[in-house]
């Protein structure tokens, strides 16, 4: 039986919605990469993140959950009655209000990488959305439900798999962006507020849906607007 949050469907056809969007954000990246040497540097270090990421998860889709220290969440079967579909437009108005909230306040709730590889503003936000993507992928859609599971394995009830699983992906992830973008302490709490919001997000619909429109939207339009980072409500 399988005891983590990703299921055995690596036909589902949602789940294939999933891939080609991965393929796109791929190709962006590599799109990206040919641009300015410059930012190759970056745009480096995120290929090889989301190509680590993406390794594990499609291992464990094709070995149907056999592994039982591995799982990902992309696109699940939802064990809620709410499909994919409507988990989507769930999530654009969630990301409308957001996008709205970070217009307003001027602040962005997870920092953003500010490249300058196109001369169109617009690549540049949707490069920046892309890379809110790939992190996705290592921190949300593999970290987390790896983590869960492995507590699963050991016995430890859902719910506190669910607490310490979440803790150690929003640890890892607030970290990671001390690492990439330096220490900010408001920045780092509105870091740490948006990952339980994704792990929440992912752990009761078992997809990254909602999760991947918020952390795109996020660091397109703050990449637009040239937005600070710190959570604050209008």
């Amino acid at each position: 039986m399988n005891i983590g949050l990703g299921t055995p469907n690596e036909d589902y056809k949602a789940k294939l919605y999933y891939f080609l969007y991965v393929i796109f954000a791929f190709l962006y990246l590599f799109w990206a990469w040919i641009g300015k040497t410059e930012a190759r540097q970056m745009i480096s270090f995120y290929l090889m993140l989301g190509m680590f990421a993406l390794i594990f998860i499609i291992f464990d889709n094709l070995t149907k959950k056999e592994f039982p220290y591995i799982d990902s969440i992309t696109i699940e079967r939802p064990t809620l009655p709410i499909s994919p579909s409507l988990q989507f437009f769930i999530g654009l108005l969630i990301t409308a209000l957001l996008s709205y909230k970070i217009i307003v306040t001027g602040q962005a709730w997870v920092n953003y990488p500010q490249l300058q590889v196109f001369d169109l503003k617009i690549f540049n936000a949707i490069l920046s959305g892309v890379v809110g993507t790939i992190e996705n992928m290592m921190f949300f859609e593999l970290l987390f439900p790896t983590m869960y599971a492995i507590f699963r394995f050991k016995g430890v009830n859902p719910i506190t798999s669910f607490i310490f699983g979440g803790a150690v992906s929003s640890l890892s992830f607030m970290l990671f962006h001390i690492f990439v973008y330096g220490y900010m302490q408001t920045a780092l709490i509105s870091t740490l507020i948006f990952a339980w919001i994704v792990i929440t997000s992912n752990y009761f619909f078992r997809s990254d849906i909602i999760g991947l429109q918020l952390h795109f939207s996020n660091n397109l339009i703050a990449t637009l607007i040239q937005a600070g980072v710190g959570f604050r409500f209008i």
